[in-house]
């Protein structure tokens, strides 16, 4: 029962955020989940969340094809440059990863119009990456809190 919760609970994740990106183009919404997935070391559901969150990425359209494993990739990345500071204090390890996110964000953005030859403008991006670095920030920790009180009623009624 609480596998099904779980996969419920991360579907209806996935079902907002591709709401909220509709909604709030260059918006990469989806990454939150990655990223909480990632803190909570709950790899059975990063089996299928990833490559979910790519596909609905990918197919959406709101990064330049190919963005989106490169921007996963180097969230990885720096998750693991970072994973120390992630045990001292997660405020700061969240602020680092969103501020990276976000810079990492306006670099591909440039990068990839450089690569496929389409204009970039500089003031759109830059609002492009400060919007994910809040977003980044308010989500995970709404859907950290949420998580929280799903997993306290799960062992509750456990016990």
């Amino acid at each position: 029962m609480a596998v099904m919760q779980n996969i419920l609970g991360w579907l209806a994740f996935l079902c907002c955020a591709i709401i909220v990106q509709t909604y709030v183009p260059g918006l990469d919404a989806l990454i939150v989940g990655i990223i909480l997935v990632t803190q909570e070391r709950d790899y059975k559901t990063m089996v299928w969340l990833l490559p979910v969150t790519i596909l609905l990425q990918e197919g959406m359209g709101s990064q330049y094809f190919g963005a989106s494993i490169l921007y996963v990739i180097c969230f990885f990345f720096l998750y693991r440059i970072s994973r120390a500071l992630a045990l001292a204090s997660k405020a700061a390890f969240l602020i680092l990863v969103s501020l990276g996110m976000g810079a990492l964000r306006v670099f591909l953005g440039w990068f990839f119009a450089t690569l496929q030859n389409t204009p970039f403008t500089m003031t759109g991006s830059v609002y492009d990456g400060l919007l994910q670095a809040v977003y980044i920030l308010i989500a995970w920790v709404l859907l950290s809190r949420l998580r929280r009180v799903v997993v306290h009623e799960e062992k509750k009624t456990e016990s």
